[in-house]
């Protein structure tokens, strides 16, 4: 789970700040930017490489304008596939998943979970089924 607080974030202490997270459900890894301005100032966030399960959480002010979220996945010998696209002139808080495959990656604009914490690690999956497991005694 990684959090991205930016120091800009300080200026604005009297206001709500807004967030992006992103969830990779999908069979690939993934990043996200979310580009914006504050006043004349340009700003450029990246979050890490999100592999199958993990989350990613940017928070920013209340007074951006002109937003642009994009998501990525990684195709293979470091190129790179735009999954999404959403923009906003305001500023906003957003969740989504992504899944898919990297032959056909999606985005879903999700409800953010209450009280503003990151989605729990989606489990690994395997390809054994749950009756592979001994069954527990009650």
């Amino acid at each position: 789970m990684f959090i991205c607080e930016n120091q800009f974030i300080n200026k604005y202490t009297n206001a709500p700040s807004n967030f992006i997270t992103m969830t990779n459900a999908g069979a690939y890894v993934a990043f996200f930017t979310i580009e914006f301005y504050v006043g004349y100032q340009f700003y450029i966030h990246k979050s890490p490489k999100l592999p199958y399960g993990k989350s990613f959480k940017i928070i920013y002010g209340s007074n951006p304008r002109q937003i642009r979220i994009t998501a990525y996945c990684y195709t293979g010998l470091g190129n790179t596939k735009i999954i999404c696209r959403k923009t906003s002139y305001d500023a906003i808080t957003a969740c989504f998943s992504l899944g898919g495959t990297v032959f056909n990656p999606t985005c879903t604009e999700i409800p953010c979970p209450p009280n503003n914490c990151i989605f729990p690690e989606i489990p690994l999956q395997t390809s054994c089924c749950c009756c592979c497991y001994p069954k527990m005694n009650k």
